[in-house]
């Protein structure tokens, strides 16, 4: 499943607009806008604001996602792009793990997740 349809079912299912779930999540509407169409593709921090304003998990909101649509584009052959995803991935967490807004979002989200 696209990451894009995905968000968009979710958001459907809590009966949110667009405007509800880019304000639930930080992000901007316009910036919603572009994850929802397709047409940017969400980063890390962006899809943990997303799950978090969507009340599902990390993992339910990215499951069976194709690499292709988490991560930017890079303009790398087919053949070298999981290279490029693996070592993308590694620094993405590794610039995460620094990020205090970041780790401030993980520990909310635990929260939520541990009062239900």
């Amino acid at each position: 499943m696209r990451i894009a349809r995905r968000i968009v079912t979710l958001r459907m299912l809590e009966g949110m607009s667009r405007a509800d779930l880019a304000r639930a999540a930080q992000i901007s509407e316009s910036r919603t806008s572009e994850i929802e169409q397709g047409i940017g593709r969400p980063r890390g921090k962006e899809l943990f604001q997303l799950a978090a304003a969507l009340k599902v998990d990390f993992e339910q909101l990215t499951a069976d996602v194709a690499m292709a649509d988490l991560a930017e584009p890079n303009g790398v052959a087919v053949e070298d792009q999981t290279t490029v995803r693996t070592n993308t991935i590694e620094e993405s967490l590794r610039s995460l793990r620094r990020d205090d807004e970041f780790q401030d979002l993980v520990k909310q989200l635990a929260l939520r997740v541990s009062k239900q």
